[in-house]
């Protein structure tokens, strides 16, 4: 019997609340049903309050897993992945939507969209026009809402900066403060005190761990409502209060940007006397000259960063960044940040990570990873990876050329009357709504602007690619990283500088003591290895 993925997706966790969590499992559970298809739970795919407008629920997210999945082989050719519809699988633009599309279905993964029965495979969106229409016309209309609605709420926050001086910008804000009946931002008296006594405390010589002891055996409440309430004070919390400019009135605007489905936020400009200030100038000052101290004492001026995977390698099991960790005697050891923390999965209460807390030796991994610099495993594959992006380019200038033509020739038929908009071109076309009509110039146009509009940002994408790979660049970056492990001090910045621009992905496996990395100017994978 045929396995079946079930894939449920929404971007706010509140919708959990809802029905749509309900509807889309249960939509699920009856086409396997009805078709008879297992549904495979050992996956945990699902994306609960992750957008997919951005794409980071493919690259990071439950979706991500399934495609490792399948890239592992454990999805195999002829599995069923269910969907409530395309765009739950994407809200990019149409043209990363439809790659991902039918980068799942050349692998022989069945996609089904639950809400109308659709199957698309490979045949399907090579062969079959009528799903090809709807499956764009699907990615189009998702993206287009998300755009809008984003356009929208940032439009909303413009408004808000520009106003700021008329109200109060956003109801979030710092755990002692609050707003009051006349629409005014007031301190909560007891938790002011409690945070200039934080400052206090610090310049006298107490430690932040400490500090927060001493409110726990106090038994003084901690801050939050509900979900959001603690039970203990914890010290990075204590040590967030002593780093934040809030506490003498200051308000950063900010702004969200996105690269490569990554979102970023940036700061603007600082608003002084915003929100009441509660703790002395001069007391915030003295705090900022110790703490600012403390970030640089000891360190070597060529040594700021201590791990050059920082950020870089990640947990095979769980996808979470390896932490370098101190432990007692002097060793340093890389240990999963998900399985040190103890973090669980507040739904199923199970550990994040699968493999649990498990200590590889850092130096162990730092000297394989020069041996294999310097022995040039990181060098050019000779090409292949830029072969295969002008092989892409090529391809899709030639599809591009070829809807242009199509365009022209629709455009000259309406000038000579032999068409108009209203003319079928296509009969009994089967819509997104399950509705049967015709398929009219006007639809056709349409849809090749689109088919255009994709082309045009794919080959952004794939000049900005290509212009990463070139052999000068790349050798410039390789000869980079070779000087910097070869100095008789490592140069660790410099290395981790550079690998998180050569590496798509690094992810270590310790039961198998090895790491794998996928490189942006290389084909083939370069496999690191230690032993004890």
């Amino acid at each position: 019997m045929a396995r079946a993925f079930s894939y449920t997706r929404f971007s706010r966790l509140e919708q959990r609340k809802g029905d749509s969590y309900r509807r889309q499992t249960e939509a699920a559970k009856n086409y396997a049903d009805s078709n008879g298809l297992i549904i495979d739970e050992s996956l945990d795919i699902d994306d609960l309050g992750n957008s997919a407008f951005r794409g980071n629920h493919a690259a990071t997210g439950g979706l991500s897993k399934f495609i490792e999945a399948i890239e592992n082989g454990y999805v195999k050719p002829g599995d069923v992945l269910l969907i409530e519809n395309l765009d739950r699988l994407s809200r990019q633009a149409i043209g990363d939507a439809y790659d991902l599309l039918k980068a799942i279905c050349n692998k022989g993964v069945i996609v089904v969209t639950l809400q109308d029965g659709k199957r698309y495979d490979r045949e399907t969106l090579s062969n079959d026009f009528a799903s090809l229409i709807i499956a764009l016309s699907f990615f189009a209309r998702g993206h287009e809402e998300s755009l809008t609605k984003s356009d929208r709420v940032g439009k909303a926050w413009a408004n808000k900066r520009k106003n700021i001086s008329d109200k109060v910008l956003t109801k979030a804000m710092p755990a002692w403060l609050a707003v009051d009946a006349s629409g005014c931002i007031v301190p909560i008296p007891e938790r002011a005190e409690i945070v200039k006594d934080i400052y206090t405390q610090y310049v006298s010589g107490i430690s932040p761990r400490t500090i927060t002891a001493k409110l726990n055996s106090s038994n003084v409440d901690t801050w939050g409502t509900g979900k959001r309430k603690a039970k203990n004070w914890n010290t990075s919390y204590i040590q967030k209060i002593l780093d934040t400019d809030y506490v003498i009135g200051n308000f950063t605007l900010h702004m969200y940007e996105h690269d490569s489905g990554k979102r970023k936020r940036v700061p603007l400009n600082t608003i002084k006397d915003y929100y009441p200030q509660v703790v002395p100038t001069d007391l915030y000052n003295r705090v900022r000259e110790i703490r600012n101290n403390n970030k640089t004492k000891g360190r070597k001026i060529d040594n700021t960063i201590n791990n050059i995977f920082s950020m870089v390698l990640r947990c095979n099991k769980c996808d979470s960044y390896m932490l370098r960790v101190n432990k007692s005697g002097g060793s340093v050891y890389l240990v999963c940040s998900a399985a040190k923390s103890g973090l669980q999965n507040s739904e199923s209460q199970h550990k994040v990570c699968a493999g649990g807390y498990v200590s590889t030796r850092y130096d162990l991994i730092e000297k394989a990873f020069v041996s294999a610099v310097i022995a040039g495993k990181f060098d050019t594959d000779g090409g292949e990876a830029l072969a295969m992006l002008d092989a892409d380019i090529k391809t899709t200038l030639q599809q591009k050329e070829a809807t242009s033509l199509k365009l022209s020739n629709i455009a000259a038929s309406i000038i000579d009357g032999t068409l108009t908009g209203d003319t079928p071109l296509h009969y009994d076309v089967p819509r997104a709504d399950g509705t049967i009509s015709n398929w009219t110039v006007r639809e056709e146009r349409e849809f090749l602007e689109l088919i255009l509009r994709s082309a045009d940002l794919r080959l952004e994408q794939l000049s900005i690619q290509r212009e990463a790979l070139k052999p000068q660049s790349v050798v410039l970056k390789l000869g980079e990283l070779k000087r910097a492990v070869e100095n008789e001090s490592i140069d660790r910045a410099r290395v981790n500088v550079i690998l998180r621009a050569i590496c798509k992905s690094a992810t270590m496996d310790t039961k198998r003591k090895e790491i794998v990395f996928q490189l942006t100017h290389s084909v083939n994978p370069v496999v690191l290895g230690w032993t004890k």
